[in-house]
């Protein structure tokens, strides 16, 4: 049997080896490896040495990135080998198996000099499998660049150990997170963005980070970010556009403001921060502190977590600096949630738990009754609130106690007030759904508004396993429940069990140090007699002498016996 010819295999293995050394070549506006693989993955800068692969296309980075994405088809990882590289032509990655890794961020560095994005990130046509990572590499834009990385669109993202700045023009941004027009409606979830820093000092970008919905939904959900950001005067480093909407997810900011005016934000929230777990910690040089951390009037922030921003000039204590929010906005961060509940009876089973302590709010656009609070056994204190608004601004403090199929219950309004005596806030009561089971509902009639439409906002405080569903979007129930406490109703009139006990019209007090029952109207003497005046009040009579005894000397009117008594107890009244 006769064997193979040995040379042209030796020949063919010692090409694949050359082709596969890595060489350093210069080139206009980039320096690094050209060998056309790096590590078994494309290396798109071999397409600016002599004798370059076919599949290249295009004379700098931008087009050779894209032609390497093209050459390697569905699943492709580009390699982009230490150096500095200037392009502008944008990079595009659209499907999930893409990934475009540098050398490190000392190592590869791209300059972007175009006038549009310097990379496209987006799943086209959409779908909801991994994608694939952005990786290892510092990202330089210019004020001409509208998006230093223009991504969204995309499920399962990892972003890492990224350096992204320069996006300085009036609109510019470095990272754009952006929900865009389906079919089908496009989302952005399960972001794992790790060691990114946006924005480098002295540098920075207009926008940081910004989360915007152009034609997809608003969801941002389950993601995971941990980011640096240098901030600027007069840029914001993360922005959540209305309606974008980040939940459920892990939110860690870090980093510093430079240097500072009053437009300067670290965090503006103008959709929805909900129901996360959030990490704001930063420092800020002096200067002004209006948006260092902003929530507009369309703004929601309610998650767990801590919020620090600390600027040398704050008054505030610790000198942390405190967010602004806008009228119609609602901004609360708890460092805790407690789900404590006692347990009852020899059930395994515990119910389902509540915070007891909890906030929430609800968009007014009408007068009406609404449930401000519902649950099977409401035992706690509520404090409602109409923030400062065109003349109108209330605050009602209740404290009930009620459980499910009851027929009575205990409500009382120990604070409500209404500046200029204008109530917004009337007619606290507690009433039930109906139904199996029957719950209880605090109830809250809203009017006198002026026009305004805006957030009320409710804190609650309750006894463990007790807390409500805060304003639950429930019909309003109907069947009545007899209430026992004390209320001050807008007027100022007290009550106790619905019974008026001291009209509002009771002015001044009985005594000279204004401690006892407010009963008189003041005018009492000493030793002298009392008569009702026509407002229900206590007022001192004026008839009677010394040694007379008193009588009626007409319906109504007091007088004294001028002569002594007949056998039947009558005398002359005067």
């Amino acid at each position: 049997m006769k064997k193979a010819p040995v040379i042209p295999i030796l020949v063919l293995l010692f090409t694949r080896l050359v082709v596969a050394q890595l060489t350093v070549q210069t080139l206009s506006g980039l320096t690094g490896p050209t060998a056309e693989s790096v590590s078994g993955s494309v290396n798109p800068v071999s397409c600016g040495r002599s004798g370059a692969p076919l599949w290249c296309n295009g004379s700098e980075l931008g087009a050779w990135v894209n032609a390497a994405f093209r050459y390697c088809g569905f699943n492709c990882t580009v390699v982009i080998p230490p150096g500095s590289y200037s392009y502008t032509s944008t990079i595009s990655m659209t499907k999930p198996t893409e990934s475009l890794i540098g050398a490190g961020v000392y190592q590869t560095t791209l300059n972007y000099t175009g006038s549009g994005d310097g990379i496209v990130w987006q799943m086209k046509p959409f779908t909801v499998q991994k994608a694939g990572t952005l990786q290892g590499m510092t990202l330089r834009c210019t004020s001409s660049t509208i998006n230093c990385v223009h991504s969204g669109t995309i499920q399962g993202s990892t972003w890492q150990d990224l350096v992204i700045s320069g996006a300085t023009g009036p609109s510019g941004v470095g990272v754009l997170l952006q929900n865009i027009a389906g079919p089908p409606p496009t989302w952005t979830e399960r972001t794992y963005m790790h060691n990114v820093h946006i924005g480098e000092s002295g540098v920075g970008n207009k926008i940081g980070l910004a989360f915007r919905v152009n034609g997809g939904s608003t969801s941002w959900e389950y993601s995971d970010f941990d980011v640096w950001f240098n901030v600027e005067a007069g840029q914001t480093g993360a922005l959540v556009e209305f309606p974008a909407t980040l939940t459920h997810s892990f939110v860690k900011f870090m980093g510093n403001i430079d240097s500072t005016s009053p437009t300067t934000s670290f965090l503006t929230v103008n959709g929805v921060l909900g129901d996360d777990i959030v990490n704001i910690l930063a420092e800020s040089v002096n200067g002004a502190h209006a948006k260092t951390i902003y929530v507009g009037s369309t703004g929601v922030v309610n998650s767990n977590g801590n919020v620090q921003v600390n600027a040398n000039d704050a008054t505030s204590t610790a000198s942390i600096v405190p967010p602004v929010v806008a009228r119609g906005g609602f901004y609360l961060v708890e460092p805790w949630v407690a789900l404590d509940y006692v347990g009852s009876g020899s059930s395994p089973e515990i119910p389902q738990p509540r915070p007891m302590i909890q906030s929430g709010y609800h968009a007014i656009s009408r007068d009406g009754t609404i449930v401000v609070a519902e649950s099977p056994d409401l035992q706690g204190r509520l404090i409602l609130s109409w923030p400062n608004n065109s003349n109108r601004m209330a605050l009602m403090i209740i404290d009930v106690s009620c459980a499910q199929l009851d027929k009575a219950c205990s409500l009382s309004v120990p604070v409500n007030y209404a500046y200029g005596g204008e109530a917004v806030f009337t007619e606290p009561t507690v009433k039930l759904t109906g139904g199996n089971p029957s719950l209880p509902q605090l109830q809250v009639t809203i009017g006198n508004r002026n026009g305004v439409s805006q957030n009320i906002l409710a804190s609650w405080y309750g006894a463990a396993g007790e807390s409500p569903s805060l304003f639950p979007g429930t019909a309003v129930g109907t069947t009545e429940v007899k209430s026992y406490g004390f209320t001050f109703d807008d007027a100022g009139n007290l009550s106790f069990d619905g019974n008026k006990m001291i009209p509002s019209t009771v002015i001044g007090f009985h005594g000279s140090s204004g401690t006892k029952l407010q009963l008189s109207d003041g005018s009492g003497v000493n030793s002298g007699q009392a008569v009702f005046a026509g407002d229900g009040s206590l007022t001192n009579s004026t008839a009677g002498s010394a040694g007379h005894a008193t009588c009626w000397k007409a319906v109504g009117q007091l007088g004294y016996c001028s002569t002594a008594f007949s056998s039947t107890g009558t005398c002359i009244c005067n």
